[in-house]
C-alpha cells in the first residue's frame, strides 16, 4: 500500500492507496471526520463531479445509490445532513437548503419517508456531465435486511458498521453493476464478521463454522 496525504474537500486527509483500484482507507494518522470522507466521495459518485485527481472509481452516467445509519433518527442528522444539509419549508413545499457537501441547486425532486419526521426517502440529484439525475435511496438498518433487497445499485455508503445480513445484501446489490460499497466506521464491535471480511484468510482467527477451514493453516 502507498500511504499518501490528499485534500478531500476542506479536510486534509491521510489515506492508504489501494495500487490498480485506487481505492482507499480512510486512516486514523490524523483525526478526522470520517463520514465527512464517505459523504465525499458519494457526492463525487451522484453528481459526477471527479476532481482532477481522482484515481478511484469513476461513473460516467447517473447512478443509483444508497445512503444508511444505525438508525432512522441518526441517518436523518448524521448522513442525510452531511449531503443535504437541513430540510426547511418554502411555500407548501419542503426542500433542503443545500449546507451539505451536495451542492443546493443540484437537488431535484424529494420524497419523504412516512412516519419520521424530516427524513427524505428519495433524493433526484444532477448528474452534471450527462444532464441526467441519480436517484439517491436513504435508510437505516432499523429498517431490516428485507429493506435493502430488490433493485440494483451502484454505489452503497455505510456510516458505521452494518449487520452481517444488511452486508451482504448490499453487496448483492452491486454484484451486477461493478459498483462500491463505502463504510465508514470505528469497528467498536471487534473482530465482526463484517470486519474479518477484509482480512485475508490466512490472518482470520480459527472459526470452525468456516466451510473453507480445511483450506486454512493455522
Amino acid at each position: 500500500m502507498i500511504v499518501a496525504y490528499r485534500p478531500i474537500g476542506r479536510y486534509p486527509l491521510y489515506d492508504m492507496t489501494v495500487p490498480v483500484y485506487g481505492n482507499y482507507i480512510a486512516d486514523g494518522i490524523v483525526h478526522h471526520n470520517t463520514f465527512g470522507a464517505g459523504g465525499y466521495e458519494m457526492t463525487c459518485h451522484v453528481t459526477g463531479m471527479y476532481p482532477e485527481w481522482w484515481e478511484g472509481k469513476r461513473f460516467d452516467r447517473p447512478v443509483r445509490a444508497w445512503v444508511a445509519g444505525k438508525t432512522n433518527e441518526t441517518t436523518r442528522d448524521i448522513v442525510q445532513t452531511t449531503l443535504l444539509g437541513s430540510p426547511h419549508t418554502i411555500g407548501s413545499r419542503k426542500r433542503f437548503d443545500g449546507t451539505g457537501v451536495i451542492p443546493g441547486h443540484l437537488i431535484g425532486a424529494i420524497t419523504w419517508k412516512q412516519g419520521v419526521p424530516d427524513l427524505a426517502d428519495t433524493v433526484r440529484i444532477l448528474h452534471v456531465p450527462t444532464g441526467g439525475y441519480s436517484t439517491l435511496g436513504i435508510k437505516s438498518y432499523q429498517q431490516g435486511r428485507g429493506s435493502f433487497e430488490g433493485t440494483t445499485q451502484h454505489a452503497i455508503w455505510f456510516d458505521e458498521e452494518p449487520p452481517e445480513d444488511v452486508y451482504g445484501e448490499a453487496l448483492i446489490r452491486t454484484a451486477t453493476t461493478d459498483g462500491i460499497i463505502l463504510l465508514t466506521f470505528t469497528p467498536l464491535e471487534g473482530l465482526s464478521k463484517v470486519v474479518l471480511s477484509f482480512l485475508p484468510r490466512d490472518m482470520r482467527p480459527y472459526d470452525p463454522d468456516d466451510p473453507d477451514n480445511d483450506e486454512q493453516e493455522y
